[in-house]
């Protein structure tokens, strides 16, 4: 990476590039948030620092998805300490290498390391995470309409890893 962080996410296009987006970097007053992207590509196995796919709030512990073709997303993180948790969707255009803010697609809660994933067609999913107590709500985006709304069901957990195969979000 362009820069050492921690605390970052990844999102990827499937077939000639990924994404590691925002994240921590250690400082001599702690773990200062930052914006920076950088991009892999597959081919040449090559990593580089992409300004114009930056997020638009620096942050630490954001979730990354992705719709698997065009299109990839960040959200939430948190900006500095827990006080500071937030409802942030970004989105990430492939064809172009570009980041912006999604304001119709921010999170029913603000939250910070919640398990993520789609169906890699339709729609996309946040689950729990932590914004100074435990997060239970599950929101839904499709990515038709890129608006987020909280699903019936609840989880209880709040760290750990997810993935999905197309037809399931395994956390």
């Amino acid at each position: 990476l362009a820069l050492a962080r921690e605390e970052l996410a990844g999102i990827s296009e499937r077939s000639t590039k990924a994404y590691f987006g925002g994240g921590g970097q250690k400082t001599s007053s702690g773990l200062t948030a930052v914006d920076k992207t950088d991009r892999l590509t597959f081919a040449g196995e090559a990593t580089s620092a992409l300004a114009s796919a930056n997020l638009s709030l620096a942050r630490k512990f954001p979730a990354g998805l992705t719709n698997g073709s065009s299109k990839g997303y960040w959200a939430g993180g948190f900006t500095g300490a827990f006080s500071s948790v937030v409802t942030t969707v970004d989105k990430l255009a492939f064809a172009s290498d570009t980041t912006a803010a999604l304001g119709s697609a921010a999170l029913t809660a603000a939250r910070l390391g919640s398990f993520s994933g789609s169906d890699g067609l339709t729609k996309g999913y946040w689950a729990g995470g932590q914004n100074g107590t435990s997060v239970t709500t599950i929101d839904r985006m499709p990515f038709a309409t890129e608006t987020t709304s909280a699903i019936t069901p609840i989880i209880s957990r709040t760290q750990g890893s997810s993935g999905s195969d197309g037809n399931k979000l395994l956390m």
